[in-house]
């Protein structure tokens, strides 16, 4: 609900949690199929600092969520990269428009960003509709890679914000540890269905 709302909001959420919480799974694996089958068509971008990581993201995560779908409603796989060069996987989703029955190529890019400014820069064209930033604070480029992501997520003919970010990581590294400890007791006190 929270990440609906900030979407349809133009917002980027923050979100707070503790170790071993599973958000790679979620913002890597679940949250990317599911951007995928309801927006037929669309693009989604995955990148985390390294390739073993991205490679570990799309093999540990994305696929054995999207291998794991009911045969029901599984949109068949067009394409799968899965290589030491790059992974990816294009899905022929099923939709309809206009009371006519259609099938959409969407997309699920993984891509390492950490290696060069072409890569951290590398995220073109538009329609991105879901973006994943994983150990953005571990990625040289970070802030790079978030400002690739926000130009693709814009719609080209209003320029408005569509897609939605999540980036996340470990963040202990560039955090004073007065702010950590803020965000621990913050963390402790917390509601843990609003964070």
């Amino acid at each position: 609900k929270v990440m609906y709302d900030d979407r349809k909001s133009s917002r980027w959420s923050l979100y707070l949690k503790s170790r071993n919480c599973g958000f790679t799974t979620q913002a890597g694996g679940v949250i990317p199929i599911y951007f995928a089958y309801m927006y037929a068509g669309c693009t989604v971008n995955l990148t985390s600092a390294d390739n073993e990581r991205i490679g570990n993201m799309f093999r540990k995560c994305l696929m054995p969520m999207y291998e794991g779908m009911d045969i029901e409603v599984r949109p068949d796989k067009k394409s799968k990269n899965d290589s030491d060069v790059g992974v990816g996987l294009t899905l022929m989703v099923n939709t309809i428009e206009n009371g006519k029955h259609k099938t959409k190529d969407t997309y699920i890019r993984c891509k390492a960003t950490a290696h060069s400014e072409s890569a951290a820069s590398s995220f073109s064209g538009g329609g991105s509709m879901y973006n994943n930033i994983d150990e953005k604070y571990l990625n040289t480029r970070g802030e790079k890679v978030a400002q690739s992501l926000i130009d693709v997520s814009r719609d080209k003919d209003s320029g408005l914000l569509e897609g939605y970010t999540i980036a996340g990581g470990t963040a202990e590294a560039i955090i004073s540890q007065e702010q950590l400890a803020v965000y621990k007791r913050e963390w402790a006190k917390a509601d843990n269905s609003h964070i």
